[in-house]
C-alpha cells in the first residue's frame, strides 16, 4: 500500500508545479515577540550559514525583499523581477502566481535543521505558485521522509452555501480506477446540518500527470451531491458549484475562489498546531464519524465571524509562524524558495518576530542563504 501512495503523490506533486496550492491566509497575531524554537544560532545566527535581514512589516501593504544581498527594497519595485518576498499583515507572499509578475516560488516548511545541513532539500518535487485557497488550506500533512504522501488531517470545514450551512471532511486523496492506483481521487464526506450523513468521491486529477492546464476537475454542489467536471474558466465564471478539489488543492466560490457567495471557515483548526504526523497517520474515516456526526448548529455559529471565500494562499500561509503561541513566535522550519527570474534557489528561515500586533507581524528576522 505505502509503495503505491508514494508512486501516486509524486505523479501528483508534479502537476502542482503549473500553479496549484491552496489554502487560508494568515490573519491575527498579538503580543511582542520571541526568537524560533528548535534552531542553533537563531536570533544572533552565530552558528549558521547565510545572512540576517530585519523587515519591519506593514499592517497594510506590503515590505518587499531581495533575497540575494538580503535586502529591503523600495515599494516601487512592485512590478519587477527584484524582489522574492513580500510581507504584509501576517502574509508572507512570493514574487509569482498571483502575488507578483515574476516565477517566484517556494517550498516548505522542511525540518529546521535543513538550513545549516541540507539532506533533502535537492528532493523537494515542486514549486508551487502563490494562488487562491481558503478553510481548506493545509487539509493535509505532508510525510517528507515517508515518500512524499498526503494524509489528510481530517479536519472537518463549515460551510455556508444559499443560506444553508454545512459540514465537510476530507477523507482521503488516494483511490483506485480500474484496478489501478489513482492520485487527486479523493473521498469526501459531508451534510447538511441537520441532515443525513453523505460519502463519495470526487475526481480531482485534472487529467493526471500530463493533464493540460486547462482540464477539468470535480466541482460538488453540496446541496444535490452533484460533481460537475469544470475547467479552470468555467470555474471561474459559474456560481453553480460550492467546492472544487483540483490535484492538491479545494478551493470554495467565493470571493477569489469564484463569483459565488460560498463561505467557510475550519472548524478544527486550534488543532493544527499540536498536530504530528504520526497522530495524523492513526486517523480513520470510521474512527471520525462520530465526531463528524456530533458537529451541530451551535459549532457552526460559533465560527461564523471567521467564514469567508479564498483569498492569496500559499505555503507560508498561518504556518510560518506558531499560531497558537502568545506571544507569536516564528515556526522552526526550512523554506526553499526561487528567485523571481527562476533561476536561482535560496534557502529561508524566520529567526525571530518583535513587536508584533494583531494586524501585523511587527519586526520580522529572516536568514537567508543561496542554494545550493
Amino acid at each position: 500500500m505505502k509503495a503505491w501512495l508514494t508512486v501516486m503523490f509524486m505523479g501528483s506533486l508534479a502537476l502542482a508545479c503549473s500553479n496549484e496550492v491552496e489554502g487560508d491566509s494568515g490573519t491575527g497575531g498579538a503580543g511582542g515577540g520571541g526568537g524560533a524554537a528548535g534552531v542553533s544560532g537563531s536570533g544572533g545566527g552565530a552558528t549558521l550559514p547565510g545572512d540576517e535581514l530585519v523587515v519591519d512589516v506593514p499592517a497594510t501593504g506590503r515590505r518587499l525583499v531581495d533575497l540575494d544581498g538580503p535586502s529591503v527594497m523600495d515599494d516601487g519595485a512592485a512590478d519587477s523581477l527584484d524582489w522574492e518576498l513580500a510581507l504584509g499583515g501576517w502574509d508572507v507572499f512570493t514574487n509569482g502566481g498571483l502575488s507578483g509578475p515574476g516565477q517566484g516560488a517556494g517550498f516548505g516548511p522542511l525540518d529546521a535543521s535543513e538550513f545549516a545541513h541540507p539532506r533533502t532539500v535537492q528532493d523537494v518535487p515542486f514549486l508551487p505558485l502563490d494562488t487562491t485557497g481558503g478553510a481548506f488550506h493545509g487539509w493535509n500533512f505532508y510525510d517528507q521522509a515517508g515518500g512524499h504522501v498526503l494524509w489528510s488531517r481530517m479536519h472537518i470545514v463549515a460551510v455556508r452555501s444559499q443560506d444553508h450551512d454545512y459540514k465537510v471532511q476530507i477523507l482521503s486523496y488516494y483511490g483506485e480506477r480500474d484496478g489501478a492506483p489513482i492520485p487527486g481521487l479523493y473521498r469526501v464526506r459531508w451534510a447538511a446540518l441537520g441532515g443525513a450523513t453523505q460519502e463519495l468521491s470526487v475526481d480531482g486529477t485534472a487529467g493526471g500527470p500530463t493533464g493540460a492546464a486547462d482540464a477539468p476537475s470535480g466541482c460538488l454542489v453540496l446541496a444535490t451531491g452533484e460533481v460537475k467536471m469544470l475547467a479552470p474558466a468555467d470555474v471561474a465564471a459559474r456560481t453553480d458549484w460550492d467546492l472544487c478539489f483540483r490535484r492538491d488543492q479545494v478551493g470554495v466560490n467565493g470571493e477569489l475562489g469564484g463569483p459565488g457567495s460560498v463561505v467557510a471557515a475550519d472548524l478544527d483548526e486550534a488543532r493544527r498546531a499540536s498536530e504530528t504526523l504520526d497522530a495524523v497517520r492513526k486517523l480513520t474515516p470510521a474512527g471520525e464519524l462520530a465526531r463528524f456526526e456530533a458537529i451541530d448548529q451551535a459549532a457552526v455559529d460559533a465560527v461564523r465571524g471567521r467564514m469567508r471565500g479564498d483569498r492569496i494562499v500559499n505555503m507560508f500561509s498561518d504556518v510560518w509562524f506558531e499560531l497558537a503561541s502568545e506571544p507569536r513566535r516564528p515556526a522552526p522550519g526550512t523554506w526553499l524558495i526561487a528567485d523571481a527570474a527562476g533561476a536561482r534557489r535560496f534557502l529561508l528561515m524566520f529567526s525571530d518576530i518583535q513587536r508584533s500586533t494583531p494586524e501585523s507581524a511587527g519586526q520580522v528576522t529572516l536568514r537567508v542563504r543561496s542554494w545550493p
